[in-house]
């Protein structure tokens, strides 16, 4: 693991401030997602990427949900079929995955 020579100290909340330098570095804005692992008694950072099959399934919980909600049946027949189409996105980006 390469060093930065950077040091930060840990605040009262347990908030920790990422180096304006390695954000720019890393491509991580405000706001982004971050995700924390744990390897030995070193923890790594990273920016958290969404994978095609997490957006997909969100995109078809999402549909899920208004199906449910939505009286006109024309419409419910319609978000079926996305649904149907996100299902098939959803099982060929599991398939790449395995």
């Amino acid at each position: 693991m390469k060093t930065t020579g950077i040091v930060r100290k840990i605040d009262e909340m347990g908030r920790l401030v990422i180096p304006k330098e390695l954000c720019r570095n890393f491509g991580i804005r405000p706001g982004d997602p971050v995700e924390f692992f744990a390897d030995g008694k070193n923890i790594i950072i990273t920016k958290f990427e969404h994978s095609a099959s997490d957006i997909v399934a969100t995109a078809f919980a999402a549909i899920d949900g208004l199906v449910h909600l939505e009286p006109d049946a024309q419409k419910s027949k319609e978000l079926l079929e996305v649904q149907e189409s996100l299902q098939k996105i959803l099982s060929n980006c599991e398939e790449k995955v395995l």
